[in-house]
């Protein structure tokens, strides 16, 4: 049960009182837009998340709001990376044999990814929450890009309206920590890189990388400007830097994922609002 906020943390798009059909076709509508944005910034196209605009059944809105938040978070992070999607077809939600009201939401995804791009998308999937798994992956070299087939399978717990609305009535969940495994995993697979391609026979071989792999720099996301005073409020003013955006935010408001939980003139305090986690940003660094 405690690891439920990791697959589906529902509370992090629940709506109390809400018709769960139509919120579905409007969450849809707005992913699509924000993610087409985010692609236009990078200079690639996007097709869009490839959900039916239908009005579905109440019990299906619920699982397809699941699977949509995760998609989208994955879809968010493959543009982040510099990779050119192709198509997302999202194909169901069977149940998982043998473990009662848990489905696995499959979706099948196409692109193109830049050679390096791979490894760090594969490694930082598993820092996103809802955490997927990869249950099949189709890699076809093509220079320096590799043209990519796999299929994503969003863990959903199943759960039907009158409980969903039960559920919204609690505080958001803490979710359980895994940082230990992945800091193993992603030093696993950066220090045995699967997806090297050795140069052609007669071409002098670049350093080996796989064997001592480059440390790489975090991506830097938000940057803290310090404080102002909008509107008769003080406020922080943060950069994000994926998005080439300055914020003015206030105490106790969404970042993002974060919410502002203190601030002075040279620090900003940002909690995780899917799993507590505190992230203290010094004034001029990320």
């Amino acid at each position: 049960a405690g690891m439920i906020s990791l697959f589906d943390p529902k509370d992090a798009w629940l709506k109390k009182d809400y018709d769960f059909s139509i919120y579905f076709v409007e969450e849809l509508g707005k992913a699509n837009q924000a993610l087409a944005s985010a692609a236009l910034a990078k200079g690639i196209s996007f097709p869009g998340l490839g959900f039916k605009e239908k009005l579905p059944q109440e019990d299906e809105a619920i699982i397809l709001l699941s699977q949509l938040f995760g998609i989208k978070r994955a879809a968010q992070l493959g543009i982040d990376q510099g990779m050119r999607f192709k198509s997302i077809m999202p194909v169901g939600a069977d149940p998982v044999p043998g473990i009662p009201a848990i489905r696995a939401a499959a979706t099948r995804i196409e692109l193109t990814a830049p050679s390096q791009s791979l490894i760090e998308f594969i490694i930082q999937l598993q820092e996103v929450i809802p955490k997927a798994c990869i249950t099949s992956l189709s890699v076809k070299s093509a220079g320096q890009f590799f043209d990519i087939d796999f299929s994503l399978a969003n863990i959903i717990v199943d759960i039907n309206p009158e409980q969903l609305q039960m559920l919204a009535a609690f505080p958001k969940s803490r979710a359980v920590s895994l940082d230990a495994q992945q800091q193993v995993f992603a030093r696993v697979l950066r220090g045995s890189n699967p997806f090297f391609v050795p140069p052609p026979i007669g071409m002098p071989a670049a350093a080996d990388d796989s064997v001592n792999p480059p440390q790489l720099k975090p991506v830097i996301r938000y940057i803290y400007h310090g404080t102002a005073v909008l509107r008769a409020k003080s406020v922080v003013i943060i950069e994000d830097a994926l998005r080439n955006e300055t914020l003015f935010v206030g105490q106790g408001e969404k970042l993002g994922d974060f919410i502002v939980d203190s601030f002075d003139a040279e620090s900003a305090v940002l909690r995780n609002s899917l799993d507590n986690k505190k992230l203290i940003l010094k004034r001029g660094e990320s």
